[in-house]
């Protein structure tokens, strides 16, 4: 083929998961995109390794609980494993996934292209076509993403043989009888015990000492003892001489130590190779390795310009998430702020039966013994959980709650409650072996609790913590832990309650009845949620979230925690994993707009007083933006070096050290809280709440021309945020507001000049022409989610040009599927922004798309309703703290927001008017 080269602003190779990600979001923010496939739509994770093979471990699973079905006296006959059913299940599966890839490719943009490419020159491609044809593509930036095939060794005989690679298994043309692994790494493990449960005779033979050698000791340990009971052969620490083609069609392995394994088939799992070989990457100026990975930096960069490598070809670890990762390296790169690889933590899973907790966690587990599908809910109204555990045996349920004192109702909820968990068995059908597990850990797992039996009640006691747990079955004590083994029929309960009180008191923790206990917390939340009864639009979602607001506040001092966890990451492997047990300031006023929408004004004056407590006389110190549930304010921050944390994601973090910075936007939190409050507050205002306003007011006029970290806590540099210099606009606008209630002319003049200056200041050096859009900082050049704010706080219209072309430039770059991140290259979609960006819509005109965006995202919940602060758009993981009550906060405030709009707010309605801006 003669002719100049189509021309793409960038050329991807390979669509796998880092590749296809690239390719849809470069495409949706309006640069040309050639995506160049070999075949595998979506890539070999949906193809041929992580979607198929979890669709038959799935299944495997299933047969593993049919066959086991005899010994617990159950007869189940004439089931068997039908290999085309299998394989149409997986086939199902995957062409759903491959369909979806497809229309997502459509939908983004990019120009697909199928067929082989060949580099012929730098960032320059011939591609063969299926037709017969070819085409020339040149891309300004050129990303290599064709991953790995399985790797083949040089065995004697191999080739000769017919062994079979994964990619071959899964096609599933027929059951081996007898089937022998070559490699015991996770692909070795995973299919050994899925064709086991399927009826395979099955030998792992694995060259080093043990299987999953990259584990600790004590997981290769497990999984070794689990094998033993599932029958499959292990043998370690031999290699393989040689392999030969029996006479009869099978296939035998010879070991180094000279034994013969015969089998049907052969699996060989000793790794993967790279798809480079046909590339022909030394026309492109790409080094490879040895190996034949491609080689780059720690940016992804190779040794040509303009051009990057991603995922398994890159030397990445060989997983789909490493993968999602190499694409946030690169397309920072491509915004201008780079990130790297380096230190990069990557968190994996191994699928085994029975899953493996880490031995040295603590925990209190009840669930049945044998392999179960387990559904969630909460009972209606309440936050009581139930959990209904269905085995081939027969079901069980599982109601946990957490102790409210005995008789509490409407706004005594939570003030006074005993510290105790029950947990209640319920036989729903059949009959179900159940395990309870109680290990408990104090001090963040760093101490073992002594466990002692007195009067029934097995107590665990050690440094300042004691528990006491009260159980009608009986238990069996071991070195810190606990069990019990006990059946359960339909219609039999079995009962537990757990009490916590410090071990120094005279008195043990009272005694409870749990069916008392959970009869009581489902009168009193039910109480609670019927006295706020939101009238407005998505009634049930709003319901819930404000449950789970008031489940999340301290009830004796009414702060709201930001999350119940910490150390949850928001990017798994990471290290932005932080304490979120405090209350902060930022939240405040959105908090309380929440509160007064979906509850009443009764918990907003608690959250108010409880700010001015924690606040106190302002000082020459930055306001503190965050506290403890009681008003602490030293929350200095500690790494517990001994935890692993979720998924690998260190550190792990007690304490958070934002405390210390400086956020100038707090006063505007507090002065907008009170502008809310107004038709509340005593007139004239309290001494002291007057006092604390004035000081907010007055430190505003001196501190708006102040860098500080932000909203989002940056811990590098302080910088002039927007965000922070509308919520001081915001601060001196309220109290301008109050008027002659909070100040003296003379102060209500020099606020109303600060406010002025500072609303100019914004208008002049927040927006950007190059970008359409304010900017996230003063003189910035970059997006940021927070300068939605904006409309919501009344400082512009929605409907104001620059305002809506702000609104439309952020959704374009910074939405993937309806999430929102909070800048080009955050990981994953931040869930209040993403509702404030639903308010935004519907405040600009765009109801209709409001409502669909609102739909979409409240969609996004998990199985319980609730949400965590982020959720990654394109695997739909709910990541970092959890729950998350800023993000029900969104929810609530959307949904009350497209209400007034819609004149739906009848009863309470909304909050006092304060977003007109200044006229």
């Amino acid at each position: 083929m003669t002719g100049a080269a189509e021309q793409f602003d960038v050329l991807v190779v390979g669509g796998g998961k880092a590749g296809k990600t690239l390719a849809m979001d470069v495409a949706r923010s309006g640069a040309t995109v050639a995506l160049v496939e070999r075949g595998m739509i979506g890539g070999s994770c949906i193809n041929v390794a992580c979607i198929p093979t979890k669709a038959l471990v799935t299944s495997a699973r299933a047969a593993r609980q049919l066959g086991g079905a005899a010994e617990l006296g159950l007869a189940v006959e004439g089931w068997r494993v039908d290999v085309d059913l299998l394989r149409a299940h997986k086939e199902d599966v995957v062409d759903g996934m491959v369909a979806a890839n497809r229309q997502q490719f459509l939908e983004s943009g990019l120009h697909l292209v199928i067929g082989a490419a060949e580099f012929v020159a730098p960032r320059t491609v011939r591609v063969a076509l299926p037709d017969g044809g070819t085409r020339l593509i040149q891309g300004a930036r050129t990303v290599v993403n064709t991953g790995t095939r399985p790797h083949l060794p040089p065995i004697p005989g191999l080739a000769e043989a017919g062994v079979l690679t994964s990619d071959d298994l899964l096609r599933l043309a027929r059951l081996p009888r007898r089937l022998t692994v070559l490699g015991g790494g996770t692909v070795g493990v995973e299919f050994a015990q899925m064709f086991a449960a399927f009826g395979s005779a099955v030998t792992v033979i694995e060259a080093g000492p043990r299987l999953l050698p990259r584990e600790d000791p004590e997981i290769s340990d497990a999984i070794a003892g689990i094998f033993a009971a599932d029958g499959i052969d292990v043998r370690t620490a031999t290699g393989v001489g040689r392999i030969d083609r029996n006479p009869d069609g099978s296939v035998r392995v010879v070991t180094a130590d000279g034994d013969a394994v015969d089998g049907d088939a052969v699996l060989v799992a000793v790794g993967r190779a790279p798809v480079t070989r046909e590339l022909n990457l030394d026309a492109a100026g790409v080094r490879t390795n040895e190996r034949g990975f491609v080689v780059v930096d720690e940016h992804l960069r190779t040794s040509a310009e303009e051009t990057w490598a991603a995922g398994d070809v890159a030397g990445s670890p060989q997983f789909t998430h490493a993968s999602l990762d190499d694409y946030r390296v690169i397309r920072s790169q491509f915004a201008g702020t780079p990130r790297s690889t380096t230190g990069r933590l990557v968190p994996y899973t191994v699928f085994t039966t029975p899953e493996l907790l880490d031995p040295d966690a603590g925990h209190w587990s009840i669930r049945p013994v044998r392999d179960a599908r387990s559904e969630r809910s909460y009972l209606t109204d309440t936050l009581v959980l139930r959990t209904r555990h269905t085995t081939t045996q027969g079901a069980v349920a599982v109601v946990d709650a957490l102790a409210l004192e005995p008789g509490a109702r409407g706004h005594d909820v939570g003030l006074r409650s005993p510290r105790l968990l029950a947990r209640i068995v319920h036989g729903v059908s059949g009959t179900v072996p159940v395990r309870m597990h109680y290990r408990p850990r104090f001090e963040y797992g760093r101490v073992i609790a002594y466990l002692q039996e007195q009067d029934g009640v097995l107590i665990a006691s050690a440094g300042a913590t004691r528990l006491t747990l009260r159980a009608s079955v009986p238990l069996t004590c071991g070195e810190g832990e606990a069990y019990a083994d006990f059946t359960v029929r339909e219609g039999q309960v079995e009962t537990f309650t757990l009490g916590y009180a410090p071990a120094y008191d005279t008195e043990p923790p009272e005694a409870y009845d749990a069916r008392d206990v959970v009869d009581n917390a489902v009168s009193a939340w039910r109480s609670w949620l019927n006295l706020h009864d939101y009238q407005g639009l998505y009634r049930e979602q709003v319901r819930r979230s404000a449950l789970v607001v008031q489940g999340m506040t301290y009830r004796p001092s009414g702060a709201v925690v930001a999350a119940a966890t910490t150390s949850l990451p928001e990017q798994l492997g990471g290290e932005r994993n932080y304490d979120y047990r405090f209350v902060w300031a930022r939240d405040f006023s959105f908090t309380l707009q929440a509160l007064w929408r979906a509850a009443c004004s009764d918990e907003a004056n608690r959250q108010f007083a409880w700010l001015g407590r924690a606040i106190g006389r302002i000082g020459d110190d930055p306001v503190p933006i965050m506290y403890g549930v009681a008003g602490e304010r030293d929350l200095t921050e500690h790494r517990l070096e001994h935890l692993a944390g979720y998924a690998d994601s260190r550190p792990v973090t007690i304490g958070n050290d934002a405390w210390r910075q400086r956020q100038t936007d707090v006063p505007g939190e507090a002065l907008g809280a009170a502008w809310l409050m107004r038709e509340h507050l005593d007139d004239p205002l309290p001494a002291d709440v007057r006092h604390l306003l004035r000081a907010l007011a007055d430190r505003t006029v001196t501190d708006w021309r102040r860098p500080d970290a932000g909203m989002w806590e940056a811990r590098d540099t302080q910088r002039h945020h927007l965000s922070s210099k509308v919520l001081c606009w915001t601060a001196l606008d309220r109290a301008v507001r109050f008027g002659a209630r909070l100040g003296e002319p003379a102060d209500i003049a020099r606020w109303a000049k600060a406010r002025d200056e500072v609303r100019d200041t914004v208008l002049d050096r927040g927006w950007n022409a190059s970008l359409g859009a304010y900017a996230g900082t003063l003189d910035g050049d970059e997006l940021d989610s927070s300068v939605l704010l904006m409309p919501l706080v009344g400082f512009l219209p929605a409907q104001a040009p620059r305002m809506r072309s702000t609104i439309a430039v952020i959704e374009r770059q910074l939405s993937h599927e309806g999430l929102l991140r909070r800048w080009e290259g955050d990981p994953a979609g931040f869930v209040i922004c993403s509702f404030w960006l639903v308010g935004c819509l519907a405040l600009s005109g765009e109801r209709e798309r409001a409502r669909r965006l609102f739909e979409d995202l409240a969609g996004r919940a998990n199985d319980l309703g609730l949400f965590a602060e982020q959720i990654d758009p394109f695997t739909g993981e709910q990541l970092g703290n959890f729950p998350q009550a800023f993000s029900h906060i969104g929810l609530i405030n959307a949904a009350g927001g497209l209400s007034d709009l819609e004149g739906r707010t009848p009863g309470l309605g909304a909050p006092p008017n304060h977003r007109l801006p200044r006229s």
